[in-house]
């Protein structure tokens, strides 16, 4: 695959600097867009429903395509989400449930699948932090 590559020179050292997964970036880029788009023209109440679903969905697309970039959108959902609600907030009044910060829970829960499905291994063999945290947890609730 050939991608446009900008090079960035610092300390006459040349930088490469690629996007190179374009479908995954213009999944992102599209809905960070959307969500300043409808925040600019005041369709703010839509986002209270269309960003859990988008960064769901968007979400699910880098785990199963991109899991390195998944695993940097999961951290910077953690970081903009209350930025996010706070925008909406501001845009079209506070609400009391509110949906825009299960974003977070939903993309993050996307990774419980490889839990799921490595729970065995992980448990027999490299487990061991694993075991004491399960029995902590089960111990106090």
């Amino acid at each position: 695959m050939n991608y446009k590559q900008l090079n960035i020179t610092f300390l006459n050292k040349n930088f490469p600097l690629t996007l190179s997964p374009v479908p995954a970036w213009r999944a992102i880029i599209g809905l960070f867009l959307i969500i300043i788009l409808c925040l600019l023209i005041g369709a703010a109440p839509i986002l209270i429903f269309l960003f859990p679903l988008g960064s769901l969905a968007i979400g699910l697309f880098l785990y199963q395509r991109y899991p390195i970039l998944y695993v940097g959108f999961t951290w910077w959902m953690w970081f903009l989400t209350p930025l996010i609600r706070r925008l909406i907030d501001y845009k079209c009044g506070y609400t009391t449930p509110f949906p825009q910060e299960l974003a977070v829970l939903l993309v993050t829960s996307i990774s419980l699948v490889t839990l799921v499905l490595h729970f065995p291994k992980i448990y027999n063999r490299d487990g061991l932090p694993l075991r004491y945290v399960l029995r902590l947890y089960f111990m106090v609730f």
